[in-house]
C-alpha cells in the first residue's frame, strides 16, 4: 500500500520538497532497471534536460549489507540511464542492522540519516 500511496502527485510534491526543496519538477517513471532488477519507485524530471537528480525509493523492513547493496546496483542503473547521480531514498520500516546504522549520519531532513553514498548517488538518506 505504501509503495502505491507515494505515486500520489501530492505525496510526490512532499517527498521532492524534503530532498531537493523543489515541489512541481517529477513524474514516476518506468522502475525497471536494463539489468531486469526493479526499484520500488522512481522519480524522474519532467525534464530530462534540467539538472535535476532522479529519485529512488526504496521501501524495505530490515536494512542491512545484502540491500545496501542492491540499493547501490539500483543507483548505477539509474546512472546508466539518467546520466546523473540519483539520490536514494530508503524507508525503513523495522530495523537498521548496527553495521549500517554506524556508517549513517545525521540528515538534514527531519527523522533521516543519510549514508555515505562514495559516488554511486547524489545523496543517500536511510
Amino acid at each position: 500500500m505504501a509503495k502505491s500511496v507515494t505515486r500520489n502527485s501530492s505525496v510526490i510534491k512532499i517527498i521532492t520538497s524534503a530532498l531537493i526543496n523543489s515541489t512541481d519538477d517529477y513524474i514516476v517513471a518506468d522502475s525497471e532497471w536494463s539489468n531486469g532488477c526493479r526499484s520500488d519507485l522512481v522519480l524522474e524530471p519532467k525534464s530530462l534536460s534540467s539538472d535535476l537528480s532522479p529519485i529512488i525509493i526504496e521501501f524495505q523492513q530490515s536494512v542491512n549489507n545484502v540491500f545496501m547493496k542492491r540499493a547501490t546496483e539500483y543507483a548505477l542503473q539509474a546512472f546508466k540511464r539518467y546520466q546523473v547521480d540519483p539520490i536514494v531514498l530508503i524507508i525503513c520500516m523495522n530495523n537498521v542492522s548496527s553495521d549500517i546504522e554506524s556508517l549513517t549520519t545525521p540528515s538534514n531532513i527531519l527523522g533521516c540519516r543519510s549514508y555515505p553514498s562514495h559516488n554511486w548517488a547524489r545523496n543517500g538518506n536511510v
